[in-house]
């Protein structure tokens, strides 16, 4: 934060040394002249005329508002480049001679500083960002504690969206089977057409599973915080029906080691609630030809909210030849 206050003391110490040299040259016979002459290389002459307390005082007003405006750097360049021009113009009131070049020479350095100080703030964001992008590619990069909650944010809200979308997947797939002519054709019943009850509490539950397998094997967040950040994020898809979706999460948890049961019980809690049939083996085999896009759309939406665009790149490409 000095560096801006820095920059303006530098700017007028050039400037005041501009406008002595300027007076020398142009006005020899001036009554300040032999008192200028001496003191011209002397680095306190660029305070003369100026009360020590007056120069604080804008130094110190330039401070505050680096400090107030830190995260506005636009609105902070024009407050100290209008410091700078104050200081400026009070050095052409101490002088007897030449105001003009004084007034001239802070005007400019009131349009220079500003300008001067974007071009260079903006190269060097441009730099950086090309760094930054060549020297991260391919890395992933962890949120800090500070971003988990908006990060999370973001994959409960797109949890909601691919949840809606796969349920009404779901449905569409038994109401065509259903509307199929041919003898092997099964008269399927469905009940529910909108997503709520136990297919909602299922859906998040194998969807905060796969989230939880897909953490850790691309370890976006280390072992030791998993659970902090499974805290927030159960919260933001669960609500308060944390422990209604944690039975469900058991319940597949459970059978990890056995991909066909898992995915059997996970298709027919949907097919249950679609049809209300209390054993929907045919409907639960409809559904389960759907879950793995379920699946993929989930990897990839974790995958780009943690900025991983190698894997997501991956993933696309994947199902797309599926």
């Amino acid at each position: 934060m000095l560096i801006i206050p820095l920059v303006a003391i530098g700017s007028i110490l050039i400037t005041r040394g501009i406008v002595s040299l300027t007076e020398l040259k142009v006005n020899k016979e001036a009554p300040k002249y032999k008192e200028l002459n001496k003191k011209r290389n002397n680095f306190i002459y660029a305070f003369n005329g100026i009360p020590a307390i007056w120069f604080l005082l804008l130094v110190g007003i330039s401070s505050i508002f680096n400090l107030m405006l830190e995260q506005i750097e636009g609105v902070s360049v024009l407050v100290n480049s209008l410091i700078l021009y104050i200081i400026s113009i009070r050095y052409g009131l101490s002088l007897r001679y030449k105001r003009r070049i004084v007034i001239i020479l802070a005007c400019m350095a009131c349009v220079l500083y500003p300008l001067l100080w974007i071009i260079v703030y903006i190269w060097f964001l441009g730099r950086t960002h090309k760094l930054i992008k060549i020297a991260t590619k391919g890395i992933k990069m962890k949120p800090s504690r500070e971003d988990w909650s908006t990060t999370s944010l973001y994959i409960s809200k797109g949890l909601e969206k691919l949840r809606r979308k796969w349920f009404d997947l779901c449905v569409k797939t038994l109401q065509e089977s259903s509307s199929e002519k041919g003898k092997d054709s099964l008269d399927i019943e469905v009940v529910n057409i909108r997503l709520g009850a136990d297919a909602d509490l299922a859906i998040k539950a194998y969807q905060l599973y796969l989230v939880s397998g897909f953490l850790a094997k691309h370890a976006y967040i280390s072992l030791s915080e998993g659970k902090d950040f499974a805290d927030i994020l159960w919260a933001q898809v669960c609500g308060t029906q944390i422990e209604e979706c944690l039975a469900f999460f058991s319940r597949y948890h459970e059978v990890q080691s056995d991909g066909g049961t898992q995915l059997f019980r996970f298709s027919s809690d949907v097919a249950k609630y679609i049809t209300g049939n209390e054993a929907p083996l045919f409907e639960s085999m409809l559904i389960g030809q759907t879950v793995g896009a379920l699946v993929g759309s989930v990897h990839i939406l974790v995958a780009s909210c943690f900025g991983d665009e190698k894997t997501v790149k991956k993933l696309e490409s994947k199902f797309t030849r599926g």
